[in-house]
């Protein structure tokens, strides 16, 4: 049975997503990877067209202008035409969101479980680890500690509101119990954190105004000098993130290592 991870962006590096080690952390176990691009303003495009070279058997590229829309929509928009240019692959669908991190044991266990073509299920329910603030603190008040990740290729199966979870499944979901909870990385860069609050309060959810009022506050408190959290160059949570990833702890700024788009 074939995996196919997806991922849909726009200007992810701006955002301060840690996209690339997103991608990474789950392309060895898939056997094709999509990634739908939203016609980015900084260098995602590009530096996808790096990775698509180092991968070209494995990694397909299209491009999908994001419509206006409220309550972050736009992304679930993205995500169903993410979903239309791999329907006729059939297979299931291993979903990751820019700011989702993998830990290897645990997509390993969740691929191996979505081989298996005897297991009746339409999805695998994810647990979460939210994390913030260059991963030093759970983030409080996170809307959700479960969401789907894994599903069916079917034609019934789409992405929920702004694609925090899917929709449309028919047959029982599985609630997976593995070694490292999925990693939500928010807010992890000092210098993405009021970008990404302003891209969120105008474009992705202008319609609700505590992100607004988010993006504001952040105006302010941002340009104060940097916690020493930000900084750190180990987390709490070191044992749940993937290697890839570990570099970027204490970094200020998201950007793309360019280790990462050497080929080999």
């Amino acid at each position: 049975m074939n995996v196919i991870g997806l991922t849909v962006l726009k200007n992810a590096t701006k955002m301060g997503y840690p996209w690339v080690e997103s991608i990474l952390s789950v392309l060895p176990q898939c056997d094709y990877f999509h990634v739908s691009e939203g016609y980015s303003e900084d260098d995602t495009w590009e530096v996808l067209q790096r990775l698509q070279e180092c991968y070209p058997d494995k990694i397909s590229l299209s491009r999908y202008e994001w419509p206006k829309m409220e309550t972050g929509f736009a992304i679930g928009d993205a995500t169903n035409y993410a979903l239309s240019c791999v329907r006729h692959l059939g297979g299931k669908i291993l979903y990751v969101q820019a700011d989702e991190l993998w830990h290897p044991d645990s997509v390993e266990e969740l691929v191996r479980l979505m081989r298996d073509e005897e297991m009746d299920y339409d999805g695998y329910n994810i647990p979460f680890l939210h994390l913030e603030h260059n991963c030093q603190v759970i983030q409080e008040g996170a809307g959700y500690q479960m969401a789907i990740r894994a599903v069916n290729n079917d034609e019934s199966i789409t992405s929920h509101r702004d694609a925090w979870t899917f929709e449309g499944c028919q047959r029982p979901l599985i609630v997976l119990s593995i070694p490292r909870k999925l990693v939500h990385c928010n807010y992890c860069f000092w210098d993405n954190v009021p970008i990404k609050k302003k891209v969120q309060a105008e474009e992705l959810y202008p319609d609700l105004g505590h992100y607004a009022y988010a993006a504001e506050v952040a105006e302010g408190e941002w340009s104060q000098e940097v916690p020493d959290m930000f900084l750190e160059t180990d987390s709490p949570f070191i044992d749940s993130l993937p290697e890839v990833f570990h570099p970027m702890l204490g970094q200020r700024k998201y950007f793309v290592r360019e280790e990462l788009l050497q080929c080999e």
